[in-house]
C-alpha cells in the first residue's frame, strides 16, 4: 500500500467495487445525503484506487479508471445531485487489501449494513486470500464469536435466508436457525411461522427477547439431544462412515462453542426438560440414523454367532417400556431348569429392546407347552394371570368404546344447540388457556378433530406433536366471538366424553346438564342410572329422557343462573 493523494476525479471515471458486498442501499437515505451534498458538496473525499485494464503498462499511461473502495454511498448521491466530479483520496493497494478495508469499514456501520453482506464479505477474504478466522478476528477487531456467527449465516436454507433480508426474522433468530441442517432449518421455519411469537406485529424480530428465547427452546427442545443418551460409542468412525466420529462432528456444541454457548452452559429450554453441555447432538435425523445402525450392526452380531434375534416393532410388543417380558413369552433364566430337563429342544431367542439397545434371552410359552414344559413358577402363573386381567380389560375397554361413541355423539348435538356470546375482552385469553390444557388431557385427539386442528402440511395434529400448538393458535386467532365462546364450552364438557372405566353409574353429568339447558334431549345417548330404571320401569325410562341426577341438577342450576346474569348484562 502506498501514500494516499486527494483529487478531484470525474464521475464517468469511478467504478463501484465488484467486491463490495453491501447491495442494499436505502433510497430514501441517498436522496437526502443529496440534497445536503448540494449544499455543502461531499465534504468526506472517497477512498479509491487505480485500475489498469493492460497491467504491463501501469508505469507508462493514467489508469484506465478507479475503483471505489470506500464511499459508495457518496459516490451514489453526489451522482443524484448532479455532480461532474467527487474528491478522492488516490491510493495504490491490492486487491486484498481493497476487501479488507471494505469489510473493516462496513463493520463499522453495523446499522446501516445487512448481516448477511458482512458475512458475505468475510466469505470473500477467507476463501480468496486463504485468510482464517483467527485472521479475520485480527483484521476486523471483531470478537470470534461474532466472526463465526456471520459465516454460519451463510449456511441458512434459502426460505429461511429470504425471511431474514425481507426482516420478518432477526439476526439473533436467524443464527439459531444456522446451526441446524439446511433440511431442518426449512422444517423448523414451517412450524414457527404460525406461532404468535415469530410475527414481527408482535415486535419478535432482531432484539425481542421473548421471542428469541422461545424460538431458541423450540429449536433446542426438538432439534436438539444429548448424547449420553445414545447407545453406540461416541468415538466410533465406522458406524456411519459418511458422518464420521461424534466426537469430532462439527454438529456437536462442544465442537463450535462460539455457536452453541447457550446449549454448552444449559440455560433453561422453558420446556419439559433442560439440556446443556458439550455433548449435545444438533442433527436429529443423524442420530436416529445411528441409533438404527447401532441396533442393525448389534442384531448381525449375534445372528453371526448363530443367535435367533428378535427385534424392531416385534421386539417392542415383547418388552415393555420398563423391561418387562411379556406377549406370550417368558425369560429364559426363569425356566432355565425345566429347559435341561425337556426331552424336546425348546428355542431360546434373544430380544432387543429398541429403546435401549439391551438384549434378553426369551422362550415362547406356546413352544415349553409343546414340548411338554408345565411351567408351574410365579412367572408363568403371572403371566395366565396377566391374560385374565387383559381379557377383563378388554371387555370393559369394548364398554368404554360403547359409551364414548354415544357421548361423543350428544357432544356433537349439544355443541350444534344455539348459545349465547360471553362477549368479554379477555374471551380469547380465556379460550387460549382453557383450550392448551385440554389438548393435554386424555380427550386432546378429540378436541383435535372436533376442532380440525392440522399441520402446516394438511395432516392432523397430535396432543404432543409438532405444530398443535401453532395450529391452536391459528384457530383462536380468526376465532369470531361465537366461535370462541364455542370453544370455551368444548373444553368444559368435553370432560364427559371419553370413558375409561365403566360402572353401573357411569354418565356425562356436565354434558346431560347442558344438554338439558339447551333443549337437547339426552334419551337416544345416555341411558338412566340403575336405581332409575328400577323405580320407573324399562318403559318409562325409554318414553321420555331420564331425570337428572342431584349434582346435574345443580349444575343445571348454575347454568341457569349465569344465564340469568348474561341477560342482564
Amino acid at each position: 500500500m502506498t501514500e494516499a493523494t486527494i483529487t478531484e476525479i470525474p464521475l464517468e471515471q469511478l467504478r463501484e467495487s465488484p467486491f463490495n458486498e453491501r447491495k442494499t442501499f436505502d433510497q430514501a437515505a441517498l436522496d437526502s445525503l443529496a440534497e445536503n451534498i448540494k449544499s455543502e458538496g461531499v465534504i468526506e473525499p472517497l477512498l479509491v484506487r487505480p485500475v489498469w485494464a493492460n497491467e504491463l503498462r501501469v508505469a507508462l499511461e493514467p489508469p484506465s479508471w478507479y475503483e471505489i473502495v470506500v464511499g459508495h454511498r457518496r459516490y451514489r448521491a453526489g451522482s443524484i445531485a448532479g455532480l461532474a466530479t467527487v474528491p478522492c483520496m488516490v491510493q495504490r493497494m491490492s486487491e486484498e487489501e481493497a476487501k479488507r478495508k471494505q469489510v473493516s469499514e462496513n463493520l463499522q456501520r453495523e446499522k446501516n449494513v445487512h448481516a448477511l453482506e458482512e458475512a458475505a464479505a468475510l466469505e470473500s477474504l477467507r476463501v480468496d486470500h486463504g485468510l482464517s478466522v483467527a485472521d479475520l478476528v485480527a483484521r476486523t477487531g471483531k470478537s470470534e464469536s461474532y466472526v463465526y456467527g456471520r459465516l454460519k449465516l451463510l449456511t441458512l436454507a434459502e426460505p429461511v435466508r429470504k425471511a431474514f433480508a425481507a426482516g420478518e426474522i432477526g439476526g439473533k433468530i436467524a443464527l439459531l436457525f444456522a446451526r441446524q441442517e439446511p433440511a431442518l432449518q426449512e422444517k423448523a421455519l414451517k412450524k414457527l411461522e404460525v406461532s404468535t411469537f415469530y410475527r414481527a406485529k408482535k415486535g419478535y424480530t432482531d432484539g425481542g427477547k421473548d421471542g428469541y428465547r422461545a424460538v431458541r427452546d423450540f429449536l433446542n427442545e426438538y432439534f436438539m439431544f444429548k448424547l449420553k443418551d445414545a447407545l453406540w460409542k461416541l468415538d466410533d468412525v465406522e458406524l456411519l462412515p459418511a458422518a464420521g466420529a461424534c466426537t469430532t462432528c462439527p454438529k456437536r456444541s462442544g465442537c463450535t462453542p462460539s455457536l452453541f454457548d447457550d446449549i454448552i452452559h444449559g440455560q433453561s429450554t422453558g420446556y419439559h426438560r433442560s439440556k446443556g453441555g458439550e455433548n449435545v447432538c444438533t442433527d436429529p435425523d443423524c442420530f436416529d440414523d445411528k441409533r438404527k445402525a447401532h441396533l442393525k450392526r448389534a442384531q448381525a452380531e449375534l445372528e453371526a454367532k448363530g443367535k435367533t434375534v428378535i427385534a424392531g416393532a416385534k421386539a417392542r410388543q415383547i418388552v415393555s417400556a420398563e423391561g418387562d417380558v411379556k406377549g406370550g413369552y417368558i425369560e429364559a433364566s426363569k425356566v432355565r431348569d425345566l429347559l435341561k430337563k425337556a426331552k424336546a429342544t425348546v428355542e431360546i431367542a434373544t430380544v432387543q429392546n429398541p429403546r435401549d439397545g439391551k438384549t434378553q434371552q426369551v422362550v415362547k410359552l406356546q413352544d415349553l407347552s409343546d414340548a411338554g414344559i408345565r411351567v408351574k413358577e410365579a412367572a408363568a402363573e403371572r403371566d395366565n394371570t396377566h391374560r385374565r386381567h387383559e381379557a377383563d380389560e378388554k371387555r370393559r375397554q369394548e364398554q368404554a368404546a360403547t359409551q364414548t361413541a354415544a357421548n361423543r355423539a350428544l357432544f356433537r348435538t349439544v355443541r350444534a344447540a344455539p348459545s349465547k356470546t360471553i362477549g368479554l375482552a379477555e374471551l380469547r385469553l380465556i379460550a387460549q388457556r382453557l383450550a392448551s390444557d385440554s389438548l393435554q388431557a386424555d380427550e386432546g385427539d378429540f378436541l383435535i378433530e372436533v376442532w380440525n386442528l392440522r399441520t402446516d402440511d394438511g395432516k392432523p395434529c397430535s396432543p404432543y406433536g409438532y405444530g398443535v400448538r401453532e395450529a391452536l393458535q391459528q384457530l383462536l386467532d380468526n376465532a369470531s366471538p361465537d366461535e370462541l365462546t364455542q370453544i370455551i364450552l368444548d373444553t368444559v364438557l368435553v370432560e364427559d366424553v371419553d370413558v375409561s372405566y365403566y360402572n353401573e353409574n357411569t354418565r356425562p353429568d356436565a354434558l346431560v346438564a347442558a344438554a338439558q339447558r339447551w333443549g337437547v334431549p339426552v334419551g337416544d345417548y345416555v341411558s338412566p342410572p340403575k336405581k332409575v330404571r328400577k323405580a320407573a320401569g324399562r318403559k318409562a325410562a325409554e318414553a321420555a329422557p331420564p331425570p337428572l341426577l342431584d349434582g346435574m341438577a345443580e349444575e343445571a342450576g348454575e347454568l341457569e343462573h349465569d344465564a340469568a346474569l348474561e341477560a342482564e348484562a
